[in-house]
């Protein structure tokens, strides 16, 4: 009876230095799956890859590994699909250099040279080449060249886009005709209708300077005006309507070295919007052929 109560006694006595040890055991293994995560949001694949395979081996057969399957699994989905050379991003959507992305702000700030602007612009039936930031708070643009040329040439933002109406408004620089010279800036704020035909005039400067020189034109929109800047000087403002929105774009007549657009994008229709569009359809397609099967252990589906 008493080597039968001293085995019990030593059995218990095991158990408990056997638990302690299982549960520092399973907070390793919670703890190197929170550093796949970690992984996986630097982007570093395959170091998550190798590190993922370790882990599972140093824990093979464990109790604790088995039912955490389930967040295994999820994890490899993330690793995936962000990891697929197809992931939607910021850069490849709106392509330049982005400056600043704030999505909890819905901001953007972002550059395009001539070359890297050519590549992500699309162009509607006028030939007007609009960016992907769509902005519904305030918001400016500036476009720069070295050399504005003399003659009757042109450059046309599209600041504000009404699309249920088709109504715009227009901020125009450029020279004067040639009967005039060609030699001298001018502009112009207007609103117009495409489907009437019709043009309304807000504002105008036939005074800007002479052409032939480095410029710089920048607009900026707030929720009551249109200002536009010519070489650091306010040239134009007209009042803005609140059915605007801004769907920015222009017609590049004329040479130019550099674009920069900044300010709150739309939630939906500007580029974080966007991006979570182009990600929820990213990972449904990934969705249908993905089998964590082909990748984790056997023994992490026995019983």
């Amino acid at each position: 009876m008493r080597a039968i109560t001293l085995g019990i006694a030593l059995g218990l006595g095991l158990m408990a230095l056997t638990a302690p040890a299982q549960d520092q055991d399973e907070k390793k293994f919670r703890g190197g799956l929170r550093s796949l995560e970690r992984l996986v949001d630097k982007g570093e694949f395959d170091s998550f890859d190798e590190r993922l395979l370790k882990l599972l081996e140093e824990h093979a057969q464990a109790p604790y590994a088995k039912a955490a399957r389930g967040d295994v699994e999820a994890l490899l989905l993330d690793r995936t699909i962000r990891g697929d050379a197809n992931f939607p991003t910021l850069a490849k959507l709106l392509g330049g250099t982005i400056e600043k992305a704030d999505e909890k702000k819905q901001f953007i700030k972002i550059t395009y040279t001539p070359d890297d602007y050519v590549s992500i612009y699309r162009s509607n039936e006028r030939n007007v080449r609009f960016l992907t930031p769509f902005f519904s708070g305030k918001h400016e643009i500036e476009l720069q060249g070295k050399d504005y040329p003399e003659g009757e040439k042109q450059m046309t933002l599209l600041c504000l886009y009404d699309t249920d109406n088709q109504r715009i408004a227009v901020c125009a620089f450029g020279t004067d005709s040639p009967k005039g010279g060609g030699k001298r800036m001018r502009g112009g704020i207007y609103e117009q209708w495409y489907e009437k035909k019709k043009t309304t005039t807000l504002v105008e400067n036939e005074d800007g300077g002479k052409a032939g020189k480095p410029w710089k034109l920048k607009v900026t929109v707030d929720d009551r005006k249109i200002r536009s800047y010519l070489n650091g000087k306010k040239y134009l403002e007209a009042d803005r309507r609140e059915d605007w929105n801004g769907a920015v774009g222009f017609r590049h007549d004329v040479p130019w070295t550099k674009v920069s657009l900044e300010g709150v994008v739309d939630p939906v229709k500007g580029p974080f919007g966007l991006l979570q569009a182009q990600r929820q359809t990213h990972e449904a397609a990934v969705r249908k052929s993905f089998d964590p099967k082909k990748t984790l252990p056997d023994w992490l589906y026995q019983p």
